[in-house]
């Protein structure tokens, strides 16, 4: 009996709050909204950097890297131009690799993230 009376008190007060209380929520949420945005926006652009510092690091390093491992590294595989680069110009030509999407394990550790890959034009959902 005792619970109900304790209940039915604490309905009748939120009940009286009325507009001053609906506006001081409908400012609160309004706030928080903002703050969320602005997280959403400061997110966005952390991953944009993630991205772009991962590609140049995989580019970069097509014969070790953490992703594929450092084998061809430690076979000594050269990206200097040499004597043997009329030979084998793939070796002195080659610097930078093709990223796969499969190699992007921090771009793609985010959930959020979502690297639209298909050319077309921007702003036309599939």
């Amino acid at each position: 009996m005792a619970d109900k009376a304790t209940t039915n008190g604490s309905g009748n007060a939120d009940a009286t709050r009325g507009l001053p209380y609906y506006e001081k929520l409908r400012k609160d949420l309004r706030a928080t909204l903002e703050k969320k945005r602005l997280l959403d926006k400061n997110m966005q652009v952390l991953e944009d950097q993630i991205f772009r510092q991962e590609s140049s690091y995989l580019e970069d390093t097509p014969a070790g890297n953490i992703i594929k491992g450092f084998d061809n590294y430690v076979k000594g595989t050269s990206t200097a131009p040499s004597a043997s680069a009329a030979t084998n110009p793939g070796t002195a030509t080659r610097r930078k690799g093709q990223v796969l999407d499969a190699d992007r394990l921090f771009s793609k550790s985010s959930v959020s993230y979502q690297r639209d890959i298909s050319p077309g034009p921007k702003g036309v959902d599939a």
